[in-house]
């Protein structure tokens, strides 16, 4: 089986792509895990960022709901350092969430928190779009609960696509235009980000919150130039489509708990 043509065409600079942002996705892109009596659950997945002395995890809302929920001691990995596999425990959960159809969140993480995680990246605003936008391609990355490997320690095993756009519609559940995108993943049309096929999880319970990435064509195959442009939420099995939200969501949240951003938000992003 073959890429589609408009892809082979241009897998030199996907390769090239995928090799300049790779160790950046494998740094600032984390799992959500949780403590549940004698148990470890995937809860889902989040990306670190600091906006001026402001640290705060972007994840899905129904993502900490659920942590809430089952009373879990939410913890976030920071990744191997030398032969110890270390995290951090989050014991009071306090975040901002919206509600559907945007259903994102904000996690404020302290310093004690962030100092617990020296493996990972925090990425700034200029790093992000408020919305995404046609032409173009996604990435998107995520801890399927699925690939988790279970034992003495836990190995989490990222899932990364790379999809385009579908429209949505007008018939689904939960989706607003204003606030969302799809992104289509039908099963038989996957594919790396390298050209080889791709097998998507049976279930994908785990990578909700990840962010999306966009690659904006033709000018926009610099590293340099792609941005996060939304955070998925949400899966149509019927449609085989990944639900996103405007990254403006996660911006407007920001913007109305955290009233002493709204100076940098300005400055990045203009009015909100």
């Amino acid at each position: 089986m073959q890429p589609p043509v408009h892809l082979a065409d241009d897998l030199p600079k996907t390769k090239e792509l995928h090799r300049v942002l790779g160790p950046t996705l494998m740094s600032c892109i984390i799992p959500i895990s949780g403590s549940v009596q004698d148990r470890t659950v995937q809860y889902g997945t989040g990306t670190l960022f600091r906006a001026g002395d402001f640290s705060f995890l972007v994840t899905a809302g129904h993502v900490l709901r659920k942590v809430k929920e089952d009373k879990a001691l939410l913890r976030l990995l920071d990744g191997k350092n030398g032969d110890e596999v270390r995290s951090v425990a989050i014991p009071k959960l306090e975040a901002y969430l919206g509600d559907e159809p945007a259903d994102v969140a904000v996690l404020p993480l302290g310093d004690e928190v962030v100092a617990a995680l020296p493996n990972r990246t925090f990425l700034r605003l200029d790093e992000v779009a408020l919305r995404a936008s046609r032409p173009g391609g996604c990435w998107v990355m995520g801890y399927p609960a699925e690939t988790v490997v279970h034992g003495e320690v836990m190995i989490y095993k990222p899932f990364l696509i790379a999809a385009p756009f579908i429209d949505p519609l007008s018939s689904m559940a939960n989706f607003d235009p204003g606030f969302n995108f799809l992104l289509d993943v039908k099963r038989d049309e996957l594919w790396w980000p390298d050209g080889t096929p791709a097998n998507m999880p049976d279930r994908l319970e785990g990578i909700s919150g990840c962010p999306i990435w966009q690659v904006v064509w033709p000018d926009g195959w610099h590293p340099e130039l792609v941005r996060i442009v939304g955070v998925q939420v949400g899966y149509y099995r019927t449609r085989s489509a990944f639900k996103a939200t405007h990254w403006g969501a996660v911006a407007e949240l920001l913007s109305h708990y955290q009233p002493g951003l709204q100076g940098i938000l300005t400055m990045h992003f203009g009015r909100l």
